[in-house]
């Protein structure tokens, strides 16, 4: 596919330029050739497998040439592939390698753990591969040197570029972004324009109460023909088309070269050309492409009066040096600008459908990041102050798999576009990893707890055992947020047909025998709700109880009514006081400074037992006049509504389908048509590419079957809804919960199936729609219209979409599980891609049913963007629920807080980890969620924040040093190139060299956030 793609791009290339090969300029053009090997890590092959065969003898190859010759240049990008080498190289190649970089032959460029994907990728996860990749090169490669770290980002193969990368290149403290696969009609329009060089601009903001600024930019470098050698040049190729250089041929091959270089230069605004020397995997044999090129750099430099030019092997930082020295001016895009969708070849083919494509993957990936977190999070917070084996073991655990998630980013991986040896191989990784991370979670919590003899695991089959065993299983539920948290949470025993307890008989408590509120938990269908108030960076412990012992209701008798209301001690928790007493309004003391009452949580307390039992009420859709008989109070004619205190949803029963929702505290409905279609892929449709036949048929004009169940007080209501053997779903409402949720299970499908759902709303958007770019901010997307095919259409969406009313000031917000691909094709329309399958390859087909929810809000504008942010980092982080393998009565297991009191409704702790296993130092990176595009100017404020207030109980440490976004500097020490622009919006200050920060933060000062900002602060704890 590649080479396919490389092929046409030089064609392409060869069109715009056919007026200017031949002529000639008085001012030498000066090039840069620059070396490079483009080492994906996992793609056709394992990474472990690409090392071994290939970029081993890359490394091997690089090193011995450059070390042999001080005119060669390479630059490295892959810090796995390097991380690999560096553990089997001799201590003399390492020594080699540092010293080639050292004398500024070897360039360190990006520097993450892999080359990421920009469509699919969290930004979390984006930010943590970078930081990993950067912390081993400070303290492997260049310790000493750290003006030597990466300067230059380097994205030449990922299928299409993101809004989000000016920001985070910024914060990083990046002078450059070089690009490559960009549409390739824009691209034309850059080279006849000479505007392959210009300003790319984040989102900005201002506070104006201290003045600062947060305006993220970067110079963006587009490639003009891919990232190969010019043709004829790659001496690893073909020897019939790469003729080796010799005394004969010599002087007709240079002057093949330089027209070519020629022709590419004038496409720029002066006389000065970066021009790539490589390509896949190139280098293996090093010393034909140097000696080769070589020759022709000798030749070409000694005969300037024919060739008029100026040539060298050189690295990133010399092209961008000389380019600075010119003091050019170049233009300057809008804010929020994206190169989505690519297209790249003479079919007009796009780039869409990787998007979508092995969607077991992108959640598996995603589900994998939050236990990552919650493993980092606690084990900061769990007061491992001593080396022994246990701290050892745990940390290299989370070490293990910090790793093995960066390689999940691949722009090959999360993509789902590479054979299945290779997705494969990343399932099995990041499995094992949970497994590894599990372990230590249980070690972190046996020491939080000063617990022993017990362990806990994530297997619910552990569960099942315990109760049927014991007649009671501990749970704990884990919130790796600095906000508090008020949610349902789900324990699904749906998979076991035979259980030796009856649910109905089933009582969930607090540890010390108070049960819960009987309005906080229900069973539906073998699958226990639970209301949990989950503290900020902190865990909830429940016991599951199947029956009443004598000792239970001994314990009952003395510690009171039960309602469930309980409040903890000052001091975190980790010693509970044997003397507890009752009051009389339900609230359970313990000693110490905090005295919290459960019941200030904004819940009333219930005295009477809430009913367990669940109803169940299956529907034969389409037969009316058995559906009037049923006589239940939401079925009015051929209608069926379900509704909580927020929204009502209304169901034809003709066809089992909803058609409307209602919010019921604006008192606004709408249309609310939900339902499958699918396209058919036509020849070209593959893992990368989407290409559809038009129209989309519907799967079913009505369901299969159409169940809802509910308790009697109606905590939880769900309809459950069969479409075919392939798709089901459950539309579910919850109490005290104000969002629609869809769980759906999709099995596999054969080729050549897209399957779509789609919303009708009603809404008038006129064909526009937003989604978001990498989580973390919200995007408009263009209007659609009849000339547009479906696959150009069709945007990246890493976790959530908007449909926005501005005339009705309505706004609906679709919040998912994990990235798929999106488009309107309509006014107040938005459909969403769930699974493909291909025209023949074959590689999509993993024959895996995939779990995937949506969580629908619908309200004014200001409310939608107030919430939008926040509820969906709160979705995309789940609580983590692990279970108890011991008994009881040897479990200390209190309500945790991490935090003295939540973090702001605005503020948000994107990570709190320790940097690595030989710096004690741990890394805090905070953000404003709201992003500077929010429509609202009240909500678009600067927040402020006291780091030592909040994680004053259990983080200790006396003062934070600010840092760029990956740790490479202090913020003072980041030093930029201040880039001329030739039409600077007014007023502007660029973040530039010149910018002086106040670094450290001492105990008593505050942080102030701009809307959309993360900035990252480095903290020496005391534990």
């Amino acid at each position: 596919m590649k080479s396919f793609l490389i092929f046409f791009s030089f064609c392409l290339f060869l069109i715009p330029f056919s007026k200017v090969v031949t002529e000639t300029t008085e001012t030498p053009v000066t090039v840069h050739i620059l070396p490079h090997s483009h080492c994906d890590v996992g793609w056709q092959d394992t990474p472990e497998g690409y090392y071994t065969t290939r970029v081993k003898h890359i490394l091997d190859s690089v090193v011995e040439q450059c070390s042999a010759n001080p005119e060669y240049r390479f630059i490295w990008v892959e810090v796995w592939f390097l991380q690999q080498w560096w553990a089997d190289s001799t201590e003399l190649q390492r020594e080699q390698f540092k010293a080639l970089v050292e004398k500024k032959q070897i360039e360190l460029v990006l520097g993450g753990i892999v080359m990421s994907d920009d469509a699919n990728v969290y930004f979390e996860d984006d930010i943590d591969q970078l930081t990993e990749g950067h912390t081993w090169l400070k303290e492997n490669v260049v310790p000493d040197h750290p003006e030597l770290l990466p300067k230059h980002a380097w994205h030449i193969d990922p299928f299409g570029e993101s809004s989000w990368n000016p920001t985070v290149f910024n914060d990083i403290c990046f002078d450059v972004f070089v690009i490559n696969r960009i549409s390739q009609s824009l691209k034309n329009l850059y080279m006849a324009d000479q505007d392959l060089e210009f300003i790319w601009r984040g989102l900005e903001s201002k506070s104006a109460s201290s003045g600062r600024e947060h305006n993220p930019w970067v110079l963006g470098h587009v490639l003009p023909h891919h990232y190969s050698a010019p043709p004829g040049f790659n001496w690893e190729d073909d020897p019939k088309t790469n003729p080796a250089i010799t005394a004969e041929n010599i002087d007709d091959r240079a002057t093949v070269l330089c027209t070519w270089l020629k022709g590419v230069a004038a496409t720029f605004q002066d006389n000065i050309l970066l021009q790539t020397f490589g390509d896949d995997f190139k280098f293996q044999h090093a010393s034909w492409q140097y000696g080769n090129m070589s020759l022709l750099i000798d030749y070409i430099n000694s005969n300037p009066e024919k060739f008029n030019m100026i040539i060298q092997f050189s690295t990133l930082r010399e092209y961008f040096d000389d380019l600075y020295s010119r003091e050019l001016e170049f233009p300057v895009t809008t804010q929020n600008f994206d190169f989505f969708p690519y297209d790249s070849t003479v079919n007009n083919d796009y780039w869409t459908g990787y998007f979508t494509s092995w969607p077991i993957v992108k959640r598996l990936v995603r589900y994998t990041s939050n236990i990552l977190r919650t493993a980092d999070f606690f084990w900061s917070l769990s007061g491992f102050q001593f080396f022994n084996e246990i701290y050892t073991k745990t940390f290299e655990n989370i070490l293990w798999l910090r790793r093995e998630m960066g390689v999940a980013q691949h722009h090959d991986t999360i993509t789902g576009t590479s054979p299945q040896i290779n997705l494969r191989r990343v399932q099995e990784q990041l499995l094992h990893g949970q497994s590894l991370v599990k372990d230590s979670l249980n070690n972190i919590l046996i020491m939080m707890q000063e617990a022993s003899g017990i362990s806990y695991q994530f297997n619910i089959d552990l569960l099942v055992k315990e109760i049927e065993t014991h007649q009671e299983a501990a749970v704990v539920v884990m919130n790796n947020l600095a906000w508090k948290r008020e949610e349902w949470i789900k324990i699904s025993l749906e998979n076991y047909t035979l259980l030796l307890f009856e649910m109905k008989d089933i009582k969930v408590k607090y540890f010390g025998g108070l049960e819960l509120n009987p309005s906080h938990y229900t069973f539906i269908n073998k699958e226990l709700f639970i209301y949990s108030y989950l503290p900020p960076l902190g865990y909830q412990c429940y016991s599951i109880v199947s029956s009443t012992t004598d000792d239970e209701k001994q314990n009952e008798n003395k510690n009171g009514n039960g309602n469930g209301n309980e409040n903890e001690n000052g001091n975190g928790n980790r010693n509970r006081n044997r003397n507890e007493k009752q009051n009389g309004n339900g609230n359970r003391n313990k000693n110490g400074n905090r005295n919290e009452n459960l019941n200030d949580e904004g819940l009333e307390i219930e005295t009477e037992s809430a009913v367990k039992s669940a109803k169940e009420i299956e529907i034969e859709i389409g037969d009316i006049d058995k559906i009037s008989k049923m006589n239940l109070p939401n079925i009015q004619g051929n209608l069926f509504t379900m509704e909580n205190e927020y929204y009502q949803i209304t169901f034809d029963l003709s066809t089992g389908k909803p058609i409307q929702l209602k919010n019921i505290e604006i008192e606004r409905e709408i249309p609310f048509e939900y339902d499958w279609y699918q396209y058919i892929g036509s020849l070209g449709d593959n893992n990368y590419i989407l290409n559809v036949e038009k129209n989309a048929t519907k799967l079913a004009e009505k369901v299969t079957t159409f169940k809802y169940y509910t308790s009697d007080s109606h905590l939880v209501q769900e309809v459950r809804i069969t479409i075919d053997d392939n798709i089901k779903q459950t539309i579910r409402l919850y109490e005290r919960i104000p969002e629609v949720e869809i769980e759906i299970d999709v099995g596999s499908i054969l080729p050549p199936q897209e399957l779509i759902s789609r919303f009708n709303v009603g809404l008038e958007t006129n064909g526009y729609f937003y989604t978001d770019s990498f989580g973390f901010q919200l995007f408009e997307k263009y209007k659609w219209t009849k000339w547009d095919s479906i696959s150009s259409s069709y945007r990246p969406m890493t976790s959530y979409a908007a449909l926005r009313d501005e005339k009705n000031d309505l706004q609906m917000t679709f919040i998912h599980d994990f990235a798929r691909g999106a488009a309107s094709l309509d006014s107040g329309s938005i459909e969403f891609m769930h699974v493909r399958a291909d025209y023949g390859n074959g590689w999509l087909l993993d024959g895996t049913t995939t779990n995937q929810k949506i969580w629908i809000t619908f309200d004014s504008i200001e409310k939608q963007e107030q919430s939008r942010a926040k509820s969906n980092i709160i979705h995309q982080r789940a609580p983590l629920l692990m279970y108890s393998a011991g008994y009881n009565a040897r479990m200390n297991c209190p309500r945790f807080n991490g935090l003295k009191e939540p973090f702001p409704d605005h503020t948000h702790l994107v990570s709190l980890k320790r940097i690595s296993k030989d710096n004690p130092k741990s890394i805090i990176r905070l953000m404003n969620v709201i992003t500077p595009e929010t429509a609202n100017s009240d909500v678009n404020q600067p927040v402020d924040i006291n780091l030592f207030h909040y994680f004053k109980d259990y983080l200790k440490f006396d003062e934070s040093t600010e840092i760029t976004l990956t740790g490479l500097w202090d913020k003072n020490s980041c030093q930029r190139k201040d880039w001329k622009w030739s039409n600077k919006p007014e007023p502007h200050s660029s973040e530039h060299n010149n910018q002086q920060y106040n670094v450290k933060y001492p105990f008593n000062k505050d942080i102030e956030l701009l809307p959309g900002e993360i900035r990252t602060f480095e903290i020496e704890t005391q534990y």
